[in-house]
């Protein structure tokens, strides 16, 4: 594996400066890294983007004997993987084996946190619980037919130090957790890039062309990808 000479400010983070991103403050070899200097000549899979979704589906790949080429423009978790809430608690809906789904996926990322902890040892999970909150009556009401603890108006309210009346309530559940998405992502890049995946950081995608016989062509700044007959894009 390569890593480009670092800019003064890491890619990742001069990406998020102007809405500074808790989750991108630490540096990581993976904000610049290239397994290979060049882009491979073939592969089965090429999956674009390499936030938390994209690293699963590249570590998946391999792990079905599918060579993969993650690519990103920018570094791992550089895109709304290393910039959103940082929230993770599984549904309570459990139409269409959605509970169960997320209850799995959620243990599953707990046991993945647990061992991806911060330079400095700090958790990557803690089971903080989290807060529902419902704007008006008609909110509160649809809330009220889900698991977890209903808190009325008042305790809402004073709890966030908001103006009295400003939620009409809402749901607290327990088992929610904070999470640090970034690292989440870079562990599973981490356990890809073990399985022999290749992965292509300040790589941008210009378009994916679709040719005869079911040939496809992914065009970016730096050449061309073609994921062998039988293989896919993502």
């Amino acid at each position: 594996p390569t890593n480009l000479p670092p800019p003064p400010m890491s890619e990742n983070k001069k990406m998020q400066m102007q809405g500074t991103s808790l989750w991108l403050s630490e540096d990581d070899p993976l904000d610049s890294m290239r397994s290979t200097e060049e882009l491979p000549p073939e592969c089965d899979a090429v999956v674009i983007g390499a936030g938390i979704s994209g690293c699963a589906a590249a570590l998946q790949c391999q792990e079905l004997g599918l060579s993969c080429v993650l690519l990103d423009s920018r570094g791992v978790a550089g895109g709304a993987s290393g910039s959103n809430g940082g929230h993770m608690w599984a549904s309570t809906d459990s139409s269409k084996g959605r509970k169960a789904f997320e209850a799995a996926c959620v243990a599953d990322m707990t046991a993945l946190l647990q061992d991806a902890p911060g330079p400095d040892g700090s958790p990557s999970l803690e089971a903080l619980g989290g807060l529902e909150l419902a704007l008006d009556d008609d909110q509160m009401e649809m809330l009220k037919g889900e698991e977890g603890e209903a808190w009325s108006s008042e305790r809402v309210c004073e709890a966030l130090s908001a103006r009295p009346g400003a939620f009409a309530g809402g749901i607290y559940h327990p088992q929610a957790c904070s999470v640090w998405p970034a690292r989440a992502a870079r562990a599973l890049a981490r356990k890809a890039l073990a399985a022999g995946a290749n992965l292509q950081t300040l790589t941008s995608v210009h378009s994916i062309v679709e040719e005869g016989g079911g040939a496809v062509e992914v065009r970016t700044a730096r050449g061309v990808l073609r994921p062998r007959r039988g293989g896919g894009v993502c």
